[in-house]
Formats: structure tokens, C-alpha cells, sequence
């Protein structure tokens, strides 16, 4: 724009490996599901790809990392993940009653604890019900959590080892806000149903 700001995009993916889930950015392939965390590692390596571990902290059935898991991978991991829509640290959903900052808390503070940055993210899906009028989907978080990069080349094929750069030295700003406890609950009740859908089929 006049400004000289611009949106870049990324072919990215959010993996769920065997361990939980890891955001992986600048992909050239899809990475396949349901692979133990080491391969899925060494396969978005082998793929150059910025590597985050998204929404760490979060229960471990809703895919995250957990700690253990973060500090023993540590040195293969760009980044952590603050999510604009991670329960508390008890996996309770938000109904204006309990909050998502603390589940964020706890990641800064890992992310201390290992000497890892934090970007932010608004976890963007599709409802898994997006065909009924009312769980449309989550496209109105949109931008709700993103970072702002003030220098990238003209070049996209150095964009995401430029990135990396950016991100490992914090020069960045990441800018976080949470989504209500209404909008968690017309997102995660469709996961929900579709998780209880896949039981049903096994």
C-alpha cells in the first residue's frame, strides 16, 4: 500500500504428529498426520521449514506438546506459540468466566525457560459444522493474533529463512488479543461432535 506495508502468504500446515501438534511454515508438500514428533521434525527440516510448536501448553488430547516434550526438542523448535483461543491452563473452555491468559503466561514462561521466542497466532480453522447457519467457522478471528515484520526482501525464496532470523532475535512485535468464550463455543462444540462422529465409526 502507500505505506509500504504488505501481507505475505506462506504455504503452512498445523501437524498433528503422534506427541501433539507443531505449526509448520514454508512448506513445498503437505506433511502426513499422525507420524511420531522426530519424523515430522526431520521431514519440515528436510523442507527448510520455520518449526513451531503451537498452543504447547494446552491438554495433551487437544494437542499440545506438554512441556517435556518442548524442553527435550528444544534445539529443532524456531519457535512457541501464543494462541488467541487456548483454554486455561485446566482445559476449561472460556465462557466469560475463565480467561485464556493464563495458558499464555505459562508459555512466555517457558519460552524463557528454554530460550525460545513466542510469536502469535489466532488459531484460524474451518467449523467442522460449517454447513449450519450458526457454527460458520472461526474466519471472523481472522488478524485477531499476528506478527509484524518491518524488513523482508523482494525475494519470497528467502522469506522464511529471513523470518527465522527475525523471529530468533525478537525483531518482531507480535500483537495478541483473546476470542470469547461464545466464539470457543461455536468452535470447539462442532470439534467436539465430529471427534465423537470418528469414535463412533472405529
Amino acid at each position: 500500500d502507500d505505506k509500504g506495508e504488505r501481507v505475505i502468504y506462506l504455504r503452512s500446515q498445523e501437524v498433528a504428529t503422534l506427541d501433539g501438534h507443531l505449526l509448520v511454515v514454508g512448506i513445498k508438500r503437505n506433511i502426513s498426520n499422525k507420524k511420531p514428533l522426530e519424523d515430522t521434525i526431520k521431514e519440515a527440516e528436510d523442507q527448510d521449514a520455520l518449526i513451531i510448536a503451537d498452543h504447547p501448553l494446552i491438554p495433551a488430547i487437544r494437542g499440545g506438546l506438554g512441556r517435556e516434550k518442548v524442553i527435550e526438542h528444544k534445539n529443532r523448535l524456531h519457535a512457541l506459540e501464543t494462541n488467541a483461543q487456548a483454554t486455561n491452563m485446566f482445559g476449561i473452555f472460556s465462557f466469560g468466566l475463565f480467561k485464556q491468559k493464563p495458558n499464555n503466561e505459562l508459555v512466555y514462561r517457558l519460552g524463557e525457560e528454554v530460550g525460545l521466542p513466542i510469536v502469535a497466532n489466532s488459531d484460524l480453522h474451518m467449523s467442522y459444522l460449517s454447513w449450519l447457519p450458526y457454527f460458520h467457522g472461526n474466519l471472523d478471528v481472522l488478524g485477531i493474533a499476528y506478527n509484524e515484520f518491518d524488513t523482508l526482501s523482494n525475494d519470497s525464496s528467502k522469506w522464511v529463512n529471513e523470518i527465522k532470523h527475525i523471529i530468533k532475535n525478537n525483531k518482531f512485535r507480535r500483537h495478541h488479543d483473546y476470542v470469547s468464550g461464545l466464539h470457543l463455543f461455536k468452535w470447539q462444540v462442532p470439534l467436539l461432535i465430529s471427534n465423537l462422529i470418528n469414535k463412533v465409526k472405529k
